[in-house]
């Protein structure tokens, strides 16, 4: 397969290169780190899985950024590996653990499934073993950055409790983390294959918005029509503001007003686009917390720890870029380019 990341370096390379040649580049490295690569076929694969790419609102700069950030994260988990390595780790035994792992795994599931399961990933048992120990050695590695005692540290664990004066503090400055605000939408989802194509869905959504509007009962069109979403009329939980993952619905949620519908969005799967509709049914804002309560000082101190843990780790990468040799491909080096005004 030619993906389509490797065909954009024709124009990058003299064309008498691929003439005459009788081979056909199938694909290539796009990124060398120390000793360990990555491929344009692990990058395109990583694209397609992060839905973000396949937004048709994605502007070239978005997409660029997008990329860059993409490429660090790739650069980070191959570095992270190869520094769990360094750090001198029995490769027997984690090679052992990395096996038992994969039984236990097996066990769960059955032989059959289990088998089912890597054919349809196209994996074997052995690339299967190999990326378990990759795993486990970032894991060994993140840990250590960490202080986290695993048994294998060198060192205490760094001290990230957050003592009770400094959470109220924390509490009052970071309302967002602990009641955002919530709200219900009721869903009307259709794929364009159930209506013939992209065209044909688009009008079907915007005759039920104009039907609504005439006096048609949403909930009972959603059952009805809808090809996705129709339980209990498409009505969703209530849903924290921030943890709305589409940025369009993300927005209508606090700008929208009870009983709108949400501009139409797209949103592509493999085989068809599929088209979704919201109607916002409720709302509820923030309100003050108890300060008291000990549930949700328990729950706002994992979140701190987290937020502390991304920062130790983000850090802990940046050392890890800086020291590595690292080369990536003058294809992607648009995605590198500060974006321009």
């Amino acid at each position: 397969m030619i993906t389509a990341l490797l065909l954009s370096l024709a124009p990058l390379l003299p064309q008498s290169e691929f003439e005459d040649t009788g081979w056909e580049l199938v694909d290539g490295v796009a990124l060398h780190l120390d000793d360990r690569i990555v491929l344009f076929s692990e990058l395109e694969a990583a694209m397609r899985r992060n839905p973000a790419f396949q937004s048709p609102e994605l502007t070239g700069q978005d997409r660029q950024s997008m990329q860059l950030q993409l490429i660090e994260e790739l650069e980070n988990l191959k570095l992270e590996v190869q520094a769990g390595r360094n750090e001198g780790f029995d490769p027997q035994r984690i090679e052992q653990v990395a096996k038992s792992q994969i039984l236990e795994s097996k066990d769960k599931l059955g032989a059959a499934k289990f088998s089912d399961q890597l054919r349809a990933n196209g994996a074997s048992i052995e690339q299967l073993s190999r990326d378990q120990a990759d795993s486990l050695y970032s894991r060994l590695w993140r840990s250590k950055q960490l202080g986290e005692d695993l048994g294998f540290t060198e060192r205490l664990s760094r001290d990230r409790y957050i003592r009770p004066g400094m959470l109220k503090s924390i509490f009052r400055v970071s309302r967002d983390l602990i009641n955002p605000g919530t709200v219900e939408f009721r869903f009307f989802v259709l794929g364009s294959a159930a209506v013939g194509g992209e065209e044909f869905a688009l009008e079907w959504m915007e005759g039920v918005q104009k039907r609504v509007t005439d006096g048609e009962d949403f909930a009972s069109i959603v059952t009805a029509e809808a090809s996705e979403e129709r339980a209990n009329g498409g009505l969703q939980p209530a849903i924290e503001i921030p943890r709305i993952g589409i940025p369009e619905l993300r927005e209508f949620a606090t700008s929208g007003k009870l009983g709108e519908f949400s501009p139409i969005i797209r949103l592509p799967a493999e085989d068809q686009t599929v088209f979704l509709m919201a109607r916002l049914e409720d709302r509820v804002d923030q309100v003050e917390p108890d300060f008291e309560d000990g549930e949700l000082q328990n729950d706002f101190r994992q979140r701190i720890k987290t937020s502390v843990d991304q920062r130790l780790l983000g850090s802990a990468h940046k050392r890890l870029r800086s020291r590595a040799n690292i080369w990536i491909h003058p294809a992607l080096a648009g995605a590198l380019r500060a974006p321009q005004p």
